[in-house]
């Protein structure tokens, strides 16, 4: 999730460096502190400490000159025991210590001694950035200060800080150090050491490690990491507890997270923003949305103000179930509250409606998002481009494409693959590969979806042969046939009607080592069906379920829509009862199919009731549906309810077709409802569409009657 990127910054340096061995770690439970061990160095002889009194008195004298010059003379003597001995000697003087310790580096004497000492002086006069700095430095550099292992390094620390006076945090920096840099169980062992030395370290390191432990996966771990802090009276912080609310909802255990939540709130840690919308992320990836609602609620009683982050998280999963108007009115809710939605809101959204096929509210939510002075990015065209190119609206889908371009938003792999797959189901094959050589042009690599559209529309077309030589071409390319390339080829072949072709690549796909899944089957199955061969059809049914591989919601659809078209109602039925049976949930191809029987039968109050559900349900009406009911309701001659649903189709913006508007105008003419009849009659002429013949000749000897001599002439010429 976006916000908890926050989260992650602790955790910049992601690489963990190899040159430490790796360390097993424990989390162990102590009774008793070890004391501080007394610093014993090695004893300078007596020509050691006069080389010593030397360089001490030399440095201290004259410490603003080079000490390359004035130390150039007892260079050749000079070892990592001398450097250590002056350290000390100088150690009230930080300053003067840091220019000779960088000296002897220079000189290439180093030990890890002398730089703990280094380290330890600058904590003590409050140099806490570079004394932190210093501990990177051998943290990642281990060679430099010929440390061995973490332990090594955390010992000498230890030794070293009596005599240095140093100060505790250095402790803390060196749990932090290693930390950030994702040295997870290096870190862990340092922790342990520091607590057994009675020493604290601050809350910010610990959230530090904590971090990384749980961006590792080690939930675990992380876990009871964050148990041993509390033990030790370390007092956690809000960032702290998001951090574990987020581990518990990665790890699918929300509920334990609002547990966890409601025990800090009664301790007094009171959760914020971030962690209850963490909680709603994570009750809607496991698709449990009611319950993110309720957290929602919750929030708003605690006088939480959910943000935009919130609200995204929700509109984000109702969009992905299909609930699109249970999403709208979050949006509505979003605004209403003095949220703005951000790209992401739209984007959901338009996506949501684009899958709806109610491409009006799409764009008109664009305009909406534009108005707010957001612009839209290369995903919204993309997915506007992908609603156009469903419904085989190409030239305005070429429109935006270049209004896109005009605008100076980039067209990647995925805005031309999705023209690409809109021009090949119209068939228009010109303009498909036209598309992929400006693509190869623009240096946009073709994949495999790319080519499994130009396949799949050559086969649309029957130039299966020509479709073979780009499978080639595609192989030749490093690119490897997935089961969505042999999906869409076989959909293409059984849509031209060339089901024994469908039927060979379901065997070459299985021979290449995959096995058909629902949409294999359920594509035969619809093709056989189209047929009319019911038969072959359940034959394709049985070997999917013998296979394990269990049918949609669109393999029962097409099921029974084919067994109602065969006047199969009982048998209808009973699939469609199977369906429900085994928990699948019915989408809007289903629930038409129920509005159907209805209107069919002239059960209207039923149809009432189908369409009641199926709102509930978050499921938007389609065009399909509207028709459905305007038919039902013109067949009963109840004209005041299709018209109202006529009205309300519009308004929700679908456009009647020819067929619609000849049903409505034929039942309100037989009414005698002669205006309305007309002005309908009137809206379909504007709008381009040609009535039918029989309309045609409605209005004609209507208007005769009337005595309209010039409009009939006018109709008469129309209708010619």
């Amino acid at each position: 999730m976006r916000w908890f990127r926050a989260i992650i910054l602790l955790n910049r340096n992601e690489h963990i460096y190899q040159t430490w061995p790796r360390c097993i770690t424990t989390l162990d439970s102590f009774n008793s502190l070890r004391p501080l061990p007394d610093y014993s160095p090695r004893k300078p002889t007596v020509k050691d400490s006069i080389l010593v009194d030397r360089i001490c008195t030399t440095i201290s004298q004259r410490p603003l000159e080079p000490f390359n010059i004035i130390l150039n003379r007892i260079q050749s003597n000079f070892n990592y025991h001398h450097l250590v001995w002056v350290l000390i000697r100088i150690k009230n003087n930080p300053k003067l210590a840091l220019k000779f310790f960088r000296w002897a580096g220079a000189q290439n004497i180093r030990s890890m001694e002398a730089y703990c000492i280094i380290i330890h002086l600058l904590a003590a006069s409050g140099k806490i950035k570079a004394a932190e700095d210093f501990i990177r430095d051998v943290v990642l550099n281990p060679q430099k200060a010929f440390a061995s292992n973490p332990n090594q390094l955390f010992n000498m620390m230890i030794y070293t800080y009596k005599v240095c006076g140093s100060n505790p945090l250095v402790f803390d920096l060196l749990v932090k150090v290693f930390a950030q840099n994702g040295m997870v169980h290096e870190a862990m062992d340092i922790f342990q050491g520091v607590l057994r030395y009675g020493f604290r370290v601050s809350v910010h390191s610990c959230n530090a490690l904590l971090g990384v432990l749980l961006k590792a996966n080690e939930v675990e771990l992380g876990w009871k990491f964050y148990q041993q802090m509390t033990r030790n009276g370390i007092s956690v912080n809000l960032y702290t507890l998001n951090m574990i609310v987020y581990a518990l909802c990665k790890a699918d255990n929300v509920e334990e997270a609002e547990r966890f939540v409601g025990e800090m709130d009664e301790k007094g840690l009171v959760a914020d923003v971030v962690s209850y919308t963490t909680i709603v992320d994570g009750y809607c990836r496991k698709g449990e949305v009611e319950k993110a609602i309720k957290v929602v609620g919750e929030m708003v009683q605690k006088q939480l103000e959910p943000n935009v982050f919130t609200y995204s998280t929700l509109i984000n999963d109702l969009c992905k179930q299909g609930k699109v108007a249970k999403a709208m009115e979050l949006y509505k809710n979003m605004i209403d509250r003095g949220v703005n939605p951000d790209n992401v809101v739209y984007a959901t959204l338009v996506r949501g409606f684009c899958e709806l096929g109610n491409l009006q509210e799409a764009f008109r939510l664009v305009d909406e998002m534009v108005k707010r002075g957001l612009t839209p990015n290369v995903v919204v065209y993309n997915t506007l481009l992908d609603g156009l190119c469903k419904k085989i609206k190409m030239r305005d889908a070429g429109q935006l494409f270049q209004d896109m371009c005009n605008k100076n938003v980039v067209p990647d792999k995925v805005t031309y693959t999705t023209l690409i797959n809109g021009y090949c189901k119209e068939g228009n094959m010109h303009k498909a590969f036209r598309l992929h050589n400006e693509m190869i042009g623009k240096r946009i690599a073709p994949n495999v979806v790319t080519y499994t559209a130009l396949t799949n529309g050559l086969c649309r077309k029957g130039e299966v042969e020509i479709a073979n030589k780009l499978l080639y071409e595609m192989a030749g390319k490093g690119l490897v046939l997935n089961i969505f390339t042999y999906n869409s080829l076989i959909h293409g072949l059984c849509k031209v009607g060339n089901i024994e072709q469908a039927v060979k690549l379901v065997n070459d796909m299985v021979e290449a080592g995959m096995d058909p899944d629902t949409v294999t089957y359920t594509t035969l199955i619809d093709g056989y069906c189209k047929q009319g061969n019911l038969a072959a059809a359940f034959e394709y049914l049985s070997k999917m379920l013998e296979n394990g591989v269990e049918p949609n919601a669109v393999t029962y659809n097409v099921l029974t829509e084919t067994l109602y078209n065969a006047g199969k109602i009982t048998e209808s039925n009973m699939i469609f009862a199977k369906m429900v049976q085994k928990g699948i949930s019915p989408n809007v191809v289903s629930y038409n199919f129920l509005l159907r029987q209805s209107c069919d039968q002239g059960m209207m109050q039923d149809a009432s009731k189908h369409l009641k559900k199926m709102t509930e349900q978050g499921h938007i009406p389609n065009k399909n549906t509207y028709n459905l009911l305007i038919e039902g309701h013109c067949k009963i001659g109840n004209l005041e309810e299709a018209c109202k649903v006529y009205r309300i189709m519009v308004r929700n913006g679908f456009r009647p077709g020819v067929g619609m508007y000849n049903t409505l105008i034929e039942a309100l003419s037989k009414k005698g409802k002669l205006q309305e009849a007309r002005d309908l009659f009137n809206e379909m002429r504007k709008r381009g569409l040609v009535p039918d013949r029989g309309v045609y000749n409605a209005f004609i000897d209507q208007n005769y009657l009337e005595g309209n001599v010039e409009e009939v002439l006018d109709l008469r010429d129309e209708v010619a």
